[in-house]
């Protein structure tokens, strides 16, 4: 009996003491956090062209959890931030020859099959939303992230250096 009395008194002190001792950690934590954040968004933006960086590495941050990645290898943040300056040096009013179109030169029949129209590829979000759905369809294909951002690119010797290059600035980010 006295040491069901003696848990019990310890479970309520634990109690307590988490509501004395919570809000201060709480706070610390929440510092920490806004400043990991900081620090990442700033990290990003140093590795991103063009006037719309801050517009694009906001859309990624708001549509991509910090722990995303493909296959569970790379972080889709990081590869976003590369592939919009491959793409598009990061305009979002880019079109190619091709007719791809926006910051990841996205086509107009990929946006249909994602239920968007090709004037919708000019707003960041959107076409982020659509890269990010090519980009896993692809990794569910072909089973490695790398060659995902390959034939996201299309196929051949174009594809391959494209994604040569993606995996070489993908690793200069932190």
């Amino acid at each position: 009996m006295k040491t069901i009395f003696i848990s019990f008194c310890l479970f309520c002190l634990l109690i307590i003491s988490s509501l004395v001792i919570a809000p201060e950690l709480t706070g610390d934590i929440k510092k920490d956090i806004n400043n990991f954040v900081k620090k990442e968004r700033n990290e990003l933006i140093r590795h991103i062209w063009g006037d719309y960086k801050e517009e694009i590495v906001t859309a990624i941050i708001k549509h991509v959890p910090y722990e995303e990645c493909l296959l569970n290898k790379i972080s889709m943040r990081k590869l976003l931030v590369v592939m919009a300056n491959k793409e598009s040096a990061g305009n979002p009013t880019a079109i190619s020859k091709r007719g791809a179109i926006g910051v990841w030169q996205i086509m107009p029949y990929e946006a249909e099959y994602y239920g968007y129209t090709a004037k919708d590829m000019f707003s960041i979000e959107k076409n982020l939303l659509v890269a990010k759905k090519v980009l896993y369809r692809k990794a569910s294909v072909v089973k490695n992230p790398w060659n995902a951002v390959k034939y996201y690119n299309g196929s051949g010797w174009h594809a391959h250096n494209y994604k040569k290059h993606i995996k070489r600035a993908y690793y200069k980010i932190i």
